[in-house]
């Protein structure tokens, strides 16, 4: 029974053995000749076994039943004709795989009948009789059993329009399941009716139950998958109905026991007959069940579940009863189908609901995360999760319950090393990243979505641990006292209940989340390639409206220049020539005049330096650094003879660059450090640098008067200062020159400063540059 493990391999080896309600004769083909009958076919026909054996079937079935018979099978595409003569005889087949006139091959005229079931109603010696016929291997399987008091046809149609009226008033499936169940017994008055469910790895759960007040209850009950081997889901799957009418009762032996001609057992795998193997009637002896039937319930042309009957006394369930209850199951299996596609199509249509809300507030101003958390309906309603997290554009915000900042970062880096998936779910995160077990209340299950690899960005929805306690009736899988095989069945425990509690899982996710998540994905993507097209057009606005600036400067600086030195000239002339004429007063006002002339003309020269950067043809090489190093502090050096300046000039790497460009670099940042190093006593500048597998990085260190950090940003930009002409002089443009030229090596430049402790200048450049004029906006 399905209760049961699977039946040991050597029952394949013993005699083929029916119950004794019906009896079964065994025909060859296409000859239709007798090659088996069961033992009591004598009770049931008053026939002989010695009169029936190898001989025509037409010995046992009336002509009519016969001819309705062969026809109904369409026998004749198995080469059986009949001759001139009258004669029964097979013709020549045409070779296995070869059509034949008709185009159908010897595997496809199998196929046509093979297992298929057709009842008859002969009548044998006066006693009428259900007649199953099915081809199985080859064999023509002929199963009678004697017609009782079954249903009328009118009797039939209302038990069928009844039960089909309440199933279709059931407003959920466990309802509908319940319901079934209960109406099954009412009709049958079996002691027990079960809906067993089979989950995905074929363990089984009773989800529904009806039966006799003083029986314990099995709802709830699971039954591992070792009860329910390949073998046997095959046969439910094909041909739906098994029912043993009782098994304390000896099975009936096929005579012969091996055909003559094939030298086979006959193969009653798809036998109504067929009698219970000795695993599956032990299996009913000891929870004291005489008799049983058992129905399939499909879904999607899979098996979903079976209806299982017992009672505790012989019951035997007549053909046209039997018919009723697997008519009752088919319309079970369309329900199920229903119900199920109707809860999923509503909460398929509930989740794209939410997500083309979650769509329209992300293009309301083309920002991803303001339209995912900003809003009443936010990323926590696209899936039933407690807990979200987005990493986007180097920030890291968290919804609802989740893992801290710093644990979410982490497993974000996991996912994007470990998991090539662009989603990604599991609903025991535990078991493939060790670190989630310190977290399982807030994450033991994932959805993630990868947003970009490259910058590792994701949005990942939470579910936490759910603890259950599940009750086997044996000890569950991976159990120390599961069985190694199903011979060490111990039948007086077999349906003990086994307690197991299942931790560190969520509830799985479903497919239309992962869906969901794969259009969200989707959606966010198409929002940041708008973006980068929108910042695409935008740059090449500006980087033409940058070029005819840099242009424009370029032209007025250059323009400026004489005037300037006409000024600076004239001046110098009069303070020379006609100082001695000039009053105090006059002369302090040409020496401001030449003062600002030298000003201005410095500040043309380092405007005309900073717009020559963006112009300039470069040209890369790698070199030492320090040589310039040296030379730009020899040179300014030279300009303050009475400072006393230590240098701790420090091991440097070669670096890839323009050499005009980086001399200029360190000219400016050396410049500085000097410059603000001036009212300190004892000036240091500590000069250093390593290197990288992908880049260099040289500091240049300062004890000067430092500055707050949240200046760290301003002091690159263009005419910034952060102190007064008169404390120390310049135009402004040195810094901005300096990170420019950076920027146009595709490298990076940053400072940390403190008050009054100095400042530090990075510099950080790759090996190799991926464009050699990298223009910058």
């Amino acid at each position: 029974m399905l209760t049961s493990r699977s039946i040991p391999i050597n029952e394949e080896l013993q005699p083929a053995m029916i119950q004794n309600y019906g009896f079964m004769v065994v025909c060859s083909l296409p000859d239709l000749g007798i090659v088996h009958v069961s033992e009591n076919i004598k009770d049931q026909t008053g026939k002989e076994t010695a009169v029936l054996l190898n001989k025509p079937l037409s010995i046992l079935l009336d002509p009519l039943t016969l001819t309705h018979l062969k026809e109904t099978l369409n026998l004749t595409r198995f080469g059986f004709v009949q001759s001139d003569a009258g004669s029964e005889q097979p013709p020549q087949m045409p070779p296995d795989g070869e059509p034949d006139d008709t185009g159908v091959s010897n595997e496809e005229r199998l196929s046509l009948v093979d297992a298929a079931q057709l009842w008859f109603e002969p009548t044998i010696n006066g006693r009428n009789f259900y007649l199953s016929a099915q081809i199985i291997a080859q064999e023509l399987i002929l199963e009678f059993e004697p017609i009782r008091q079954g249903l009328t046809t009118a009797q039939f149609s209302h038990l069928l329009d009844r039960l089909s009226a309440n199933i279709r008033q059931a407003k959920t499936l466990e309802a509908l399941l319940q319901s079934t169940a209960r109406q099954l017994r009412q009709i049958t008055d079996f002691d027990r009716i079960m809906v067993y469910r089979f989950d995905a790895m074929w363990n089984a759960e009773v989800v529904a139950e009806a039966k006799r007040d003083d029986l314990s209850s099995y709802l709830g009950l699971r039954y591992p998958a070792t009860g329910f081997p390949p073998k046997t889901r095959t046969f439910y799957h094909k041909y739906w109905t098994r029912m043993t009418v009782d098994v304390e009762t000896e099975p009936v032996r096929l005579i012969p026991t091996v055909n003559p001609i094939t030298l086979r057992l006959p193969d009653l795998s798809g036998s109504n007959l067929k009698a219970a193997s000795e695993v599956q009637i032990k299996h009913l002896q000891t929870i004291g069940v005489k008799a049983s039937l058992v129905i399939a319930i499909t879904h999607n042309t899979k098996l979903w579940g079976l209806l299982v009957c017992h009672h505790h006394r012989p019951k035997f369930i007549d053909y046209s009863l039997r018919k009723l209850y697997q008519t009752i199951a088919q319309i079970l299996s369309d329900h199920i189908l229903l119900k199920s596609t109707t809860e999923r199509l509503d909460y398929i249509y509930q989740i794209d609901t939410i997500e083309d809300r979650l769509f329209q507030q992300m293009t309301q101003n083309w920002d991803v995360v303001a339209g995912l958390i900003q809003f009443e309906t936010t990323l926590l309603d696209l899936t039933e999760c407690t807990g979200a997290a987005i990493y986007f554009d180097r920030e890291l915000i968290l919804q609802g319950e989740t893992p801290t900042q710093a644990e979410t970062l982490e497993l974000i880096t996991w996912l994007n090393q470990a998991v090539a998936q662009n989603i990604y779910a599991t609903n025991n995160l535990g078991s493939v990243y060790a670190p989630a077990k310190l977290f399982l209340n807030k994450a033991a299950g994932i959805l993630a979505i990868s947003i970009s690899k490259s910058l590792g960005e994701y949005v990942i929805w939470f579910r936490p641990e759910i603890i259950q306690t599940v009750t086997w009736n044996y000890p569950p899988p991976a159990s120390a006292e599961s069985p190694k095989n199903d011979t060490q069945l111990n039948w007086q425990r077999s349906f003990d209940k086994w307690q197991k509690m299942i931790k560190n899982l969520s509830r799985p996710w479903q497919e239309s989340e992962l869906m969901a998540a794969g259009r969200l994905r989707e959606n966010i993507i198409n929002i940041v390639i708008h973006n980068a097209n929108e910042m695409r057009a935008l740059n090449q606005k500006l980087g033409k409206a940058n070029a005819e600036l840099e242009a424009f400067s370029y032209s007025v600086s250059h323009d400026l220049r004489a005037p300037l030195r006409n000024i600076e000239h004239f001046t110098e002339i009069l303070l020379e020539e006609y100082s001695e004429r000039i009053n105090n007063d006059g002369l302090e006002i040409l020496e401001s005049i030449l003062q600002s002339a030298q000003y201005m003309n410095q500040l043309i020269n380092d405007l005309l330096a900073y717009s020559r950067i963006g112009q300039a043809d470069k040209n890369y090489n790698h070199f030492d650094l320090l040589p310039i190093i040296n030379q730009a502090k020899d040179t300014l050096i030279k300009t303050e003879p009475e400072r006393k300046i230590t240098f701790d000039i420090r091991p440097l790497p070669q670096v890839y660059g323009d050499r005009p460009l980086i001399r200029q670099l360190v000219f400016n940042l050396l410049s500085n450090a000097i410059k603000y190093t001036r009212p300190i006593k004892d000036s240091h500048i500590e000069i250093g640098g390593q290197q990288t597998e992908t880049e260099v990085t040289f500091y240049i260190k300062d004890n000067g008067v430092g500055f707050k950090d949240k200046y760290v940003d301003k002091i690159f930009d263009v005419f910034s200062r952060l102190h007064t002409q008169e404390l120390f002089e310049g135009t402004g443009i040195g810094l901005a020159i300096a990170q420019r030229i950076v920027q146009s090596h595709q490298g990076r430049i940053w400072a940390e400063s403190q008050i009054n402790l100095g400042t530090t200048f990075f510099v950080s450049l790759p090996l190799n540059q991926t464009k050699k004029d990298n223009q910058e906006v």
